[in-house]
């Protein structure tokens, strides 16, 4: 079952400068409950007075027995507003002393009707989130030549140079046939990263075979 909503009235304070700077009204009823006002749509300034809706709610009052009070005498208390509530004193109640009673907030609307309102900071706003990073496209590495069988096949070739200066020609066929081949191996690795080094490995390959078996004049 849903609760009782009293109609109150408060009344906007000094220093209040709306929602746009992070600002809200706020009711405080006499058992410490916080009851948001909601901001007109037109906004609110000092001295306004605004109507909102509250849970009723016990209330918890005192009063003073009075020093003229005798035993099974009632103990009246008189609200702000004007209104006299009747108390009935436990046993054991002496003049002076103090007694608790309850009543529900409806019964109070005269007490906190007007009643200032109260202003509460709001928690700043949360960060944007952070803009979108690049993507990074990681490339593979270009592919390395065999430096050193290059190398090798080179000093091979030179060697069967000195051998071809001294009448041997195999040894030379096979020296440049082997760098060719090298020179060939390279032009595949890096394959599909450009589309000229199959023709310049296949034309370096042409220039070894062409000094293998030069043409006929």
């Amino acid at each position: 079952m849903f609760p009782r909503l009293v109609a109150l009235h408060g009344t906007v304070p000094l220093g209040f400068a709306g929602t746009a700077a992070r600002q809200r009204l706020v009711f405080v009823s006499p058992s410490g409950r916080v009851v948001p006002v909601p901001e007109p749509a037109g906004g609110a300034w000092p001295g306004q007075s605004l109507r909102f809706e509250i849970p009723d709610e016990d209330v918890t009052l005192d009063a003073t027995v009075p020093e003229s009070w005798s035993e099974g005498d009632r103990v009246t208390a008189t609200l702000a507003s004007g209104a006299v509530v009747e108390l009935i004193a436990p046993a054991g109640t002496s003049a002076g002393a103090e007694l608790e009673f309850l009543l529900p907030l409806s019964e109070l609307v005269a007490e906190l009707d007007g009643a200032p309102l109260r202003i509460e900071e709001l928690p700043p706003p949360p960060p944007p989130p952070p803009p979108p990073q690049p993507t990074t496209i990681v490339m593979p590495p270009y592919p390395q030549p065999d430096s050193e069988a290059l190398t090798r096949a080179v000093a091979n070739a030179m060697a069967a140079a000195a051998e071809v200066a001294a009448g041997n020609n195999d040894a030379l066929h096979r020296a440049i046939r082997e760098l060719g081949d090298r020179v060939d191996g390279i032009g595949s690795r890096v394959d599909g990263l450009s589309g000229e080094a199959p023709e310049r490995s296949g034309h370096a390959s042409r220039v070894l075979q062409a000094l293998i078996h030069p043409p006929m004049l």
